[in-house]
């Protein structure tokens, strides 16, 4: 017989609110991790240098940005001190399985994933 999967749990609500900083109290209110998802693309309405006035546990660096807009991320992620995770989203093949997150801990829940996250246990790789 084969293990059962384990059930993840996440934040199955919406926030009352559209405004950044609402959406972040949201999610930390619900102990989950606010990754901030290619802040410097030239492709996305992104943050920018705005990404310094918010509280995001995470910064991505994705396959689908270009290579210095992900170094910028990386300079701000540093500033910040918080950790990078590989963005795991694709918009064509070419950008399937290019950068991903390699966790120091075994994953097997939902909580798992937060609190590598949290620790910083979490680094992005490419593929």
């Amino acid at each position: 017989m084969g293990q059962k999967s384990p059930v993840l749990k996440g934040i199955n609500t919406l926030p009352l609110s559209k405004k950044a900083e609402d959406v972040l109290n949201f999610i930390h209110e619900k102990n989950g991790v606010a990754i901030c998802a290619h802040p410097y693309s030239s492709r996305h309405n992104v943050f920018g240098e705005t990404i310094f006035d918010y509280d995001f546990d995470a910064i991505e660096i994705n396959g689908a940005i270009k290579k210095h807009e992900n170094e910028i991320a990386k300079r701000a992620a540093k500033i910040m001190d918080v950790p990078l995770v590989g963005g795991s989203d694709s918009h064509s093949i070419s950008q399937l399985n290019t950068v991903v997150t390699l966790f120091s801990n075994r994953i097997s829940c939902m909580e798992d994933l937060v609190n590598e996250i949290k620790r910083r246990r979490c680094k992005p790789i490419r593929l």
